[in-house]
């Protein structure tokens, strides 16, 4: 810890460069977010929809403790059956083997769906706008916090130093 205290809070300088790029990670995952929550809108409002199977269900860990739910469709859009699997970028609804649902299908690209509650085709992409504002929460805040315990710790030193007899 003293590595960090002294390396990212020593410096005011070194200090905002960490901050800076806290917050820059946490606004582009943030626009990472929404572009890819727009697409998603987009393919459910303009895609065709189709009926899918749920062929296989399960999570992703996202972590120690997190996962994100994902399955297996399989479907048909002009004579061709298609097998995609989608992933939701929160928990949401968990779906079982043989559940029919209504996919919304790109007109252009038939392996890209989406349903109306979230998943999404993307897969593990869906997971990247997620990652990159929590990192960047936390380098921002370490480095915020760093800095202050530095300062505390100054002050504390020179207050202490000016009492001695």
């Amino acid at each position: 810890m003293a590595f960090l205290d002294n390396w990212i809070g020593g410096s005011a300088k070194r200090t905002a460069v960490f901050v800076g790029a806290g917050i820059t990670v946490l606004v582009v995952g943030l626009v990472a977010w929404a572009v890819l929550d727009s697409r998603v809108d987009e393919r459910i409002r303009t895609g065709l929809p189709v009926q899918a199977e749920v062929v296989a269900s399960g999570t992703v860990k996202t972590g120690r403790a997190g996962s994100s739910p994902r399955v297996n469709v399989r479907y048909s859009v002009g004579g061709r059956d298609i097998e995609a699997t989608l992933m939701s970028m929160l928990a949401g609804s968990q779906y079982q083997i043989g559940d029919q649902l209504t996919i919304y299908v790109d007109r252009t690209d038939p392996t890209k769906a989406a349903t109306s509650d979230g998943f999404a085709s993307e897969d593990r992409l869906m997971l990247l706008p997620l990652f990159l504002t929590a990192g960047g929460s936390c380098v921002a805040g370490l480095a915020t916090v760093m800095r202050l315990a530095f300062e505390y710790k100054r002050r504390r030193r020179k207050r202490h130093q000016g009492a001695a007899p």
